[in-house]
């Protein structure tokens, strides 16, 4: 049995898991390895869907559910592919620190470190000056669309 200091780690990827079932958004687990990183949205397949590791505990799933979440709202089903490069980084910088925020209103703390564990550069969560207005304002809608 998970730890019961998990309960909010599951109760968050499980809201986000209920806004993408709404939605008629698939997530698909796959094997490590598969993917590159823990989770991705690919938003330009037929149909759109959310990949991730398989063995993620509640815990990293949670974490790479709230990343994903912020791309999904960006980029609704049938966008296209936002590409790489250095938009991309700016991207998952704004990602990183929306997710953190929802993190911390879950009530949930290490959302840094967690996602250092998982294998993301600790640069890419800390958004420049500039990225910061964007961050705040897709948390809120982050918050809103699960908690509202």
């Amino acid at each position: 049995m998970p730890p019961p200091e998990d309960q909010p780690a599951r109760d968050l990827y499980e809201a986000i898991k209920n806004y993408l079932d709404r939605q008629h958004i698939w997530y698909n687990p796959v094997p490590r390895g598969a993917i590159e990183v823990p989770a991705v949205w690919r938003p330009y397949l037929g149909p759109p869907r959310l990949l991730y590791w398989d063995d993620l505990n509640d815990r990293a799933g949670a974490l790479a559910f709230a990343h994903e979440f912020g791309h999904v709202l960006l980029h609704p089903p049938g966008s296209p592919d936002p590409g790489n490069g250095h938009v991309k980084e700016s991207e998952e910088r704004i990602v990183h620190a929306a997710a953190a925020a929802l993190w911390v209103h879950s009530g949930l703390t290490g959302y840094e470190l967690g996602m250092t564990a998982l294998g993301v550069p600790l640069g890419m969560l800390s958004p420049g000056d500039e990225e910061r207005p964007a961050a705040d304002v897709l948390s809120q809608e982050m918050i809103n669309r699960l908690f509202s």
